[in-house]
């Protein structure tokens, strides 16, 4: 936590036990962010220093042990969420001069996942039998795992999380799509039964997914005349402005306020040029949005492309 000169530290720091610490590969620096609640709204995160890999991954101390514990123990998702932004962060796949895809400075060697929907357990259990696996434990949460898997490089980092992706749904596995993005918070966890494979094989796979075919539909009236136009030019730009999962959902919402389920189609259009892209996550979302019953104007369409740089002249 921060102590008085305001540094993190590991106090009383202590590492997992077992350890063989002669890992090279996870003797790498990333990117120490603070707390993600104590960030103004639109000012981009800084990192406040860079740590090794390793010590993020085998220190612990009493206190941070303690936030974990109430995060774990906190009965609704909402406090569970407050909780876990409180918590420091990292973003696995190196360096970051800020938060961000394109402010990466060092490459770390490796992609973070996230596995959905199975016991940590037996999700440990599983990925401990990969090769290309250098890392699994817990979260934050206690309820879910995330690992290290380790890539040769930067290059086309989306193709190499879909081939990943699509091998592990043959063992079981789901991983969440959000993965796709480099510069993906990933906030402390400490996991004394974590799995280490300090001689894990380098993943190469790349999977392309078949070109969507975007027929983005013009809806009748002169008041949708800007609307059209705007889909028409996020298209053309293939530009994602998507944002994160809440402006996802308020996009979603503004859609099937406006338009039903007439507006699926040009839903699945704009949310198709987003890195982790699912036809059936999508699908899913709209659905939640039509039988929400929240009321989101369209408005939030033109602000989220605003936001995201795309403006009509």
């Amino acid at each position: 936590m921060w102590n008085v000169l305001g540094k993190f530290v590991m106090d009383n720091s202590t590492l997992a036990p077992n350890l063989e610490l002669e890992a090279g590969i996870f003797q790498v620096p990333v990117s120490l962010f603070c707390p993600m609640s104590g960030t103004a709204k639109g000012v981009v995160p800084l990192p406040i220093r860079n740590i090794t890999l390793l010590d993020w991954l085998t220190k612990t101390s009493p206190s941070l042990l303690a936030h974990q514990a109430s995060a774990r123990s906190a009965v609704t998702k909402e406090a569970k969420r407050r909780l876990k932004n409180r918590f420091y962060a990292i973003m696995p796949t190196g360096t970051f001069l800020a938060q961000g895809d394109s402010h990466l400075a060092t490459f770390s060697g490796f992609i973070s996942i996230d596995v959905d929907h199975m016991e940590p357990a037996e999700a440990k259990r599983i990925l401990s039998g990969l090769p290309y696996v250098a890392y699994a434990g817990e979260s934050v949460s206690g309820s879910g795992v995330w690992a290290l898997v380790r890539i040769p490089d930067m290059d086309e980092f989306k193709a190499r999380f879909l081939a990943l992706k699509r091998e592990l749904s043959d063992v079981g596995i789901s991983l969440d799509s959000q993965c796709s993005n480099p510069s993906r918070f990933r906030c402390y966890s400490y996991d004394e039964k974590a799995y280490f494979n300090y001689s894990a094989e380098v993943f190469t796979g790349k999977y392309y997914e078949p070109k969507r075919v975007v027929t983005t539909r013009s809806f009748s009236g002169d008041s949708d005349l800007r609307l059209n136009n705007l889909l028409r030019l996020v298209v053309e730009m293939g530009i994602d402005i998507t944002g994160n999962r809440g402006t996802w959902l308020k996009i979603a919402t503004a859609f099937g306020c406006k338009f039903g389920e007439a507006g699926r189609s040009s839903f699945h259009d704009i949310s198709s040029f987003y890195a982790g892209y699912s036809e059936k996550e999508t699908d899913t979302l709209y659905d939640s949005a039509l039988r929400g019953g929240r009321r989101v104007d369209v408005d939030m369409i033109f602000l989220a492309a605003k936001n995201a740089g795309v403006m009509l002249k």
